[in-house]
């Protein structure tokens, strides 16, 4: 009832859903906020383990027939009403995304989105530029998973100490305890240091320690308070309250101290938070009038008695409004406070018209079909008034456009994604077959214009032949380069591959003078950096045929350093460096000086951003920093060449399109032969 309700473990169950979304909207400030979704399975476990030893079990199978129907009922009533909300907006808005989806929308209606994300090997971490809103969904399937576990071993345990061995009730204690101790353990064994964690975080024989710590915590309880009996009340509730205190501080500490890539966050920070999670637990099993007078404020107690209608709808919103960091470019704290009152508003509606069963027509909040039935009926009673009717448009626009978008989904690969694959296809190619598959196409039809132009004399691929050298027509738009007429000499491997690229890569050939584009074939440069520098290495060692490039997939500055370090060891890295670094979790000071102090004497390039990221201003203005306190240090200011052109990006905002690799090499070229020829040589 409410009356029973304790308003501090709401109260937690509040500051947990804000750590939540804070940690999402600004992880530098909330880096440990993803911590407490254990605190909601470790409330999940107590309290399930609570209400089946409260059960009759004279009459056991119907009454957990009727736990599992609630249960059940709380947690996918609303979920089916948010899934219909957002496929209907897809439908609205971008009906191709659905074509991709299939599997996630189904994954998540069936609690199996955990599983979903394991098997398609997607990152909670890394993959935001992929984002899908159902991504968050992972966590309600494990709870259900962990609560179907639960109520299996629970039920056995009671058996088997009612029919069996009656002494077994005892020692039930130990075996939940031993169940935490291998969960928790399997956190050691999965767990690979400056690997992406998904295996564990997604994972139920990972995750279900901490609903087995619940279950743990109620076993335990009854025995630690024999403990406390020849204390007096006065002492037992201050020793209580400050043990409570304790916890919950550390629980504070752990947010804004613990990050979701620190190795010890797996091997033992989500055992502790269990651990103080059961320890506040244990200090607020009953009304306690400190906390009820803190962390039991109407405000918290409010937000977490709608966590649920707040965690469902906060991922989605945040994605939308990712998805417009380019609008809000240089106002991205706006943007993000724009987003936590949309959550808060939409999270607070959703909570009020579906989780407390003012909405539900065909879908009660019981799944009681057979009532449900009767109610959806006493609506058509009669005439009809207006809100009768504006309820049924809502109720069966949603209903249809759900199983019409489930209906037309498809599980093609997403766009952003093919098109990051291809890119790191072109990349690290397969040494037995160099195309990607989808390309084999497109290369036996260059291969047979090839040969219908030698045959007919056709241009379809050979190029035309000028009249004028590259050296007259780079005379005629740059009289400067004359000082260097002596000493050129174009070959005619160096003519073949300006021809080619006047072919295949007009945006170079256009963007640049012959001369700049022979300096650029015969320097000698190393592209480093994330994956910005991988899908960008092949274009730019199409052009700089001398060079080599060096990226990594999600690499931070702060990793960069030990990576560049291998690679100047082997001697593979060139007197020219251009580091292209910061899109993934930004740049400081101190890490773009170890990176500098690893290149040593060479002439480094920091290439700024202008992808759709909200630390983009954080990272141009560390490079701009770096170039005026280091002399080798120089900028390629890509940030000024592509603002105000968003097709120079992919879909994902973040990686360069075609077009934009081209124009990013281009720029390359230019600012290396300025420095590195004009400058040098011009009196």
């Amino acid at each position: 009832m409410q009356s029973n309700r304790i308003k501090s473990l709401d109260g937690l169950k509040g500051l947990s859903i804000l750590a939540v979304i804070l940690y999402h909207l600004w992880p530098n400030f909330v880096p440990g906020g993803f911590f407490y979704v254990n605190a909601f399975l470790v409330f999940g476990g107590y309290f399930l383990a609570r209400k089946i030893q409260d059960l009759s079990f004279n009459q056991w199978k119907t009454n957990t027939l009727r736990l599992i129907q609630k249960q059940l009922a709380r947690l996918w009533i609303p979920l089916l009403w948010l899934m219909a909300i957002i496929v209907s907006l897809y439908l609205i808005v971008n009906p191709t995304a659905l074509k991709s989806m299939r599997n996630d929308i189904l994954a998540s209606l069936f609690f199996f989105n955990n599983f979903y994300q394991l098997a398609s090997d997607k990152s909670y971490f890394t993959d935001m530029a992929l984002a899908s809103p159902f991504t968050h969904l992972w966590y309600v399937a494990i709870y259900v998973q962990s609560f179907i576990v639960s109520l299996i071993l629970l039920l056995i345990n009671r058996w088997f100490s009612e029919r069996i061995w009656e002494p077994w009730s005892k020692y039930q204690v130990f075996f939940w305890l031993a169940i935490v101790f291998i969960c928790h353990g399997a956190y050691w064994q999965l767990y690979r240091p400056n690997t992406d964690p998904s295996n564990v975080y997604y994972g139920l024989f990972t995750r279900y320690g901490s609903f087995a710590t619940g279950i743990f915590a109620y076993f335990l309880f009854p025995e630690l308070n024999k403990l406390f009996r020849h204390l007096s009340s006065r002492k037992s509730t201050i020793f209580i309250t400050l043990i409570g205190t304790i916890a919950l501080f550390d629980m504070l500490l752990m947010t804004f101290s613990l990050n979701d890539n620190h190795p010890w966050t797996y091997q033992m920070g989500l055992a502790y938070f269990d651990l103080l999670t059961l320890v506040f637990l244990f200090a607020n099993q009953r009304s306690n009038k400190f906390f009820e007078s803190t962390i039991g404020n109407p405000g918290l107690t409010y937000i977490g008695k709608a966590s649920y209608s707040f965690y469902l709808c906060y991922y989605p919103i945040t994605v939308l409004a990712f998805s417009l960091l380019r609008l809000f470019q240089g106002q991205v704290i706006l943007l993000k406070i724009i987003c936590f009152i949309s959550i808060f508003m939409i999270g607070s509606l959703f909570y009020y018209f579906i989780e407390s069963k003012r909405f539900t027509y065909l879908f009660g909040n019981d799944l009681s079909w057979i009532q449900d039935l009767k109610t959806f009926g006493s609506f058509y009673t009669g005439t009809p008034g207006l809100l009768t009717l504006a309820r049924s448009f809502i109720f069966w626009g949603l209903c249809m456009a759900l199983g019409y978008g489930i209906a037309i989904s498809k599980n093609d690969k997403p766009l952003a994604l093919f098109q990051l694959e291809y890119g790191n296809y072109q990349a690290d190619p397969s040494p037995l077959n160099f195309y990607y598959p989808y390309d084999h196409a497109a290369k036996n039809l260059k291969d047979y214009l090839s040969q219908v132009d030698k045959t007919l004399g056709t241009h379809f691929i050979l190029p035309v032949q000028t009249r004028e050298s590259p050296v007259e027509l780079a005379l005629k738009e740059d009289p400067r380069q004359r000082i260097d007429l002596a000493s050129l000499d174009i070959s005619e491997e160096n003519q073949a591959i300006i021809d080619e690229l006047a072919v295949f890569n007009p945006i170079i050939a256009e963007s640049l003078t012959p001369l700049q584009q022979v300096y650029a074939l015969e320097a000698k440069v190393t592209l480093f950096g994330d994956s910005l520098a991988k899908l960008n290495g092949p274009a730019f060692v199409n052009l700089f045929r001398s060079s080599n490039f060096f990226g990594y997939v999600s690499m931070q500055v702060w990793d960069a350093d030990e990576k560049l370090a291998q690679l100047v060891q082997e001697g593979v890295v060139n007197d020219t460096l251009v580091i292209n670094i910061g899109t993934n979790a930004g740049l400081d000071e101190e890490g773009i000086s170890d990176l500098i102090k690893v290149a040593g004497d060479r002439q480094i390039y920091l290439v700024t951003t202008n992808s759709a990221v909200e630390h983009l201003k954080q990272v141009n203005d560390i490079i701009s920093w770096a170039s005026q306190t280091y002399p080798n240090v120089h900028v390629i200011d890509w940030h000024a060449i592509a603002q105000g052109h968003p097709e120079y990006y992919d879909i994902d905002d973040i990686h360069l399109s075609i077009e934009g690799m081209e124009y990013f090499v281009s720029l390359v070229a230019k600012d290396l032969y300025q420095d590195n020829f004009i400058n040098n040589i011009t009196p």
